[in-house]
């Protein structure tokens, strides 16, 4: 590898390591720490309860029912190409498509070292703090998962490992990574936006047909 890439490697992860900043693991199996998460240090946000998240359908509402009516059905579109889709974003932390992307975009435009550190230390804080809200939400609210709602709803299991049943699911982690990735990546690269909608789109839908989420969780 040669010296400048090995610079530029350097400099992103100074900067990460001076903001404090990591990429944050998807969950697998029971998570110890879950509740506590959305009590973690912001970077921005003056707390993770600063944005008001809305309440999710109630449990015995028409929309959950109908919403677990879709995932019945999903279930029978699940195939090798949607299974590969699961794994592609699922196989990784919840951020790393979106810093992945972030600095494939940053090459093709041909940025400066200093220009992709600027845009990781801006991406991570974002989605760092976007984590910390959406867990906040999670056990505000603590709605149950669909397939302890419905047992006929089964999981994929995605090459991280299992997802935990005692996780609440509203609101999706990933949908709210991908929300803010798309926020932030498309003021640095507007021509990109329908693309990153697109993606974020499709990570959502991945979480519906893995029986993760129920529609109104994204």
């Amino acid at each position: 590898m040669c010296t400048w890439q090995w610079y530029s490697i350097r400099r992103v992860v100074m900067t990460l390591t001076l903001l404090g900043i990591t990429v944050l693991p998807v969950r697998g199996g029971v998570v110890s720490d879950g509740p506590h998460v959305g009590q973690w240090k912001t970077w921005v946000l003056t707390s993770g309860t600063e944005i008001p998240v809305p309440a999710p359908p109630a449990a015995t509402s028409e929309q959950t029912t109908a919403e677990l009516a879709e995932l019945r059905q999903l279930q029978k579109e699940r195939s090798p190409i949607t299974n590969t889709a699961i794994k592609y974003y699922h196989a990784v932390p919840a951020t790393q498509r979106w810093h992945d992307l972030a600095f494939t975009l940053a090459r093709a435009e041909k940025q400066s070292p200093n220009r992709q550190a600027r845009l990781a230390g801006i991406l991570h804080t974002a989605l760092h703090d976007a984590v910390i809200a959406t867990w906040a939400a999670k056990y505000q609210f603590h709605r149950t998962p669909p397939s302890q709602m419905a047992a006929e709803v089964t999981l994929v299991v995605p090459m991280s490992g299992p997802i935990s049943a005692l996780e609440p699911s509203y609101p999706s982690e990933h949908a709210a990574l991908a929300g803010t990735a798309v926020g932030i990546l498309t003021a640095f690269f507007p021509k990109e936006e329908a693309n990153l909608k697109a993606m974020a789109a499709e990570v959502g839908q991945t979480r519906l047909l893995m029986g993760a989420n129920y529609r109104s969780n994204l």
